[in-house]
């Protein structure tokens, strides 16, 4: 099993937990709150419950202060790009 990563870099910028990002596919926005890398690409969780391939979000906005302290939680996961 892959660990989850704390941010990745796409097209869109730098996306990482606890960003703001929208979906280009769906209407769902919201908190980034998982990232994992599959066989298939990265793949994004929002809000806890909509989940799609990195590249099809764009990025709002950088993680506030409750998306910096998801990020404080999880600083023992090793941040990688895709």
């Amino acid at each position: 099993m892959r660990s989850p990563l704390l941010f990745i870099d796409t097209h869109a910028g730098r996306i990482q937990v606890g960003a703001t990002v929208r979906s280009t596919r769906y209407d769902v926005k919201g908190l980034v709150t998982h990232i994992a890398p599959t066989e298939g690409g990265h793949r994004i969780e929002v809000n806890g419950r909509h989940s799609d391939f990195a590249q099809y979000y764009e990025l709002l906005a950088a993680p506030d202060a409750t998306g910096q302290a998801i990020i404080d939680q999880a600083g023992l996961f090793v941040a990688a790009g895709g």
